[in-house]
């Protein structure tokens, strides 16, 4: 099938392929940093037809993200804790401990000890998604409310988080039935 879709690489220290395809119908594959593009194009070439059926739907009227990949918990707590200590950096914030939850009510807590909880149920969101929970965390670390000022503090490392925010009261339920 000769479909041209426009999509992303993105190479990261993961072990397996993933796809996905964000509310706005771009397409994304995370890639090892070991695997070379016709290995990559390979394992794209099946999933084409899928992807422009989905990309049409989502052009329609679905606006829910969709993904495949075979996420274990391990991975999903791999790539968890990669994305907190980067944000860590960004936010200058300092992090004691990473735990990753189930929790069925929660996203993501912290502690004044500089603990940080996050659900990874969330590796199934788009990206954005899950660096907005990071950054709500991370931010309550500077401020422990939901003040003015701590919004201010989101705003400045995800100025698209009531966006995000919306998405997750919207779709979150879907995420927690998944795994």
């Amino acid at each position: 099938m000769n479909i041209n879709i426009p999509i992303k690489i993105c190479r990261k220290k993961v072990k397996n392929l993933s796809l996905k395809i964000d509310p706005m119908g771009n397409v994304t594959v995370t890639a090892p940093f070991f695997l070379s593009l016709s290995e990559i194009n390979n394992w794209i070439q099946p999933k084409k037809k899928w992807i422009f059926k989905n990309i049409n739907r989502l052009n329609g009227i679905d606006q829910n993200n969709i993904e495949i990949s075979n996420f274990t918990r391990n991975e999903a707590k791999a790539k968890i804790i990669e994305y907190v200590k980067e944000s860590s950096i960004i936010t200058q914030t300092t992090i004691n401990k990473i735990y990753i939850s189930s929790a069925k009510t929660r996203w993501g807590t912290c502690s004044s000890k500089g603990n940080v909880r996050i659900n990874w149920k969330l590796i199934n969101a788009p990206d954005e998604i899950l660096q907005y929970v990071i950054f709500h965390e991370l931010c309550h670390l500077k401020h422990p409310n939901h003040s003015r000022q701590f919004w201010a503090e989101v705003s400045k490392y995800d100025p698209q988080y009531k966006i995000h925010r919306k998405w997750l009261k919207e779709n979150g339920h879907k995420l927690q039935k998944a795994g």
